[in-house]
């Protein structure tokens, strides 16, 4: 995480989308209305159930419900760091007409609050042969197509249907959301100030969008409570790509040694104690 040199905070990217617009729920009475709409129960439900009630789903804290206006997504424990994602809108909001939509910015949102909040490191869904719609709006959210069984969905109108699997991988959700290097370059301007604040002149490379991306993950990471998470797939990437690794001094306060400073973190805000 050596400072880059000065960089102009947007580069061309737009704002990223804020990962406020979801929220975690543990009421299923918000989600399960939307579930067992009709518009959305021909799709979701299988053949020979009645009516929808996640409560027991979402009593299991490893689960997470994330909540916008108008629709729900549900993300279900399946392994260490993996979540099988059940997406539900009411009609009134599905666009699926292309990338700026409600559906797609809210899943977006969704997506980087799993990425970045949680331990979430592989992204896995089921899409019904039935589901058109879905199967049009996964690429455009990101989705890699794994694989497809025949004749194993049992659908409540139209029998047992095929089943497309696809995966959203954290490195591939990275290369996907060049925003985050606008938190890269937040960080790197900071860090900037902060050795001018001490009087250092900071060791400073070439700036580079790969290294903006990375950062920006890892300080989001950082932020959203996932501290030893963020050290290893940012040292994962910077022994790969020829960056110095970051080490975790301390978990409480959180201090950070990132090759060239020590670095305290509090909140959204840091500042460095030493200089190397």
């Amino acid at each position: 995480m050596v400072a880059a040199a000065a960089a102009e905070p947007a580069r061309g990217l737009v704002d990223a989308i804020p990962i406020s617009m979801v929220r975690r729920s543990f009421d299923a009475d918000e989600i399960n209305p939307i579930l067992n709409d009709p518009l959305v129960f021909r799709f979701a439900a299988v053949a020979g159930l009645a009516k929808f009630d996640v409560a027991p789903v979402i009593a299991d804290t490893r689960n997470v419900l994330l909540m916008v206006d108008r629709g729900g997504i549900l993300l279900c424990w399946q392994a260490l760091g993996v979540y099988e994602v059940h997406t539900n809108f009411l009609k009134a909001v599905r666009h699926y007409s292309g990338p700026g939509t409600y559906v797609l910015n809210a899943c977006r949102a969704a997506y980087r609050w799993m990425f970045t909040q949680s331990d979430c490191v592989t992204l896995l869904t089921r899409i019904p042969a039935h589901n058109r719609g879905a199967l049009i709006f996964s690429p455009l959210a990101g989705w890699t197509k794994e694989f497809q069984r025949n004749n194993v969905w049992p659908s409540i109108s139209d029998g047992l249907v095929d089943m497309t699997f696809c995966a959203l991988r954290y490195d591939d959700w990275l290369r996907k959301t060049p925003e985050l290097m606008l938190s890269g370059r937040a960080f790197h301007q900071r860090l900037k100030a902060e050795f001018a604040r001490l009087g250092h002149s900071e060791e400073a490379h070439a700036d580079e969008d790969c290294h903006d991306l990375h950062v920006g993950a890892c300080i989001e990471m950082i932020r959203g409570g996932q501290v030893d998470k963020a050290a290893i797939l940012y040292n994962r990437w910077a022994q790969f790509a020829g960056y110095g690794p970051i080490a975790i001094v301390s978990h409480d306060p959180l201090v950070l040694n990132i090759g060239n400073a020590l670095l305290q973190i509090e909140g959204d805000e840091f500042k460095v104690l030493k200089v190397a």
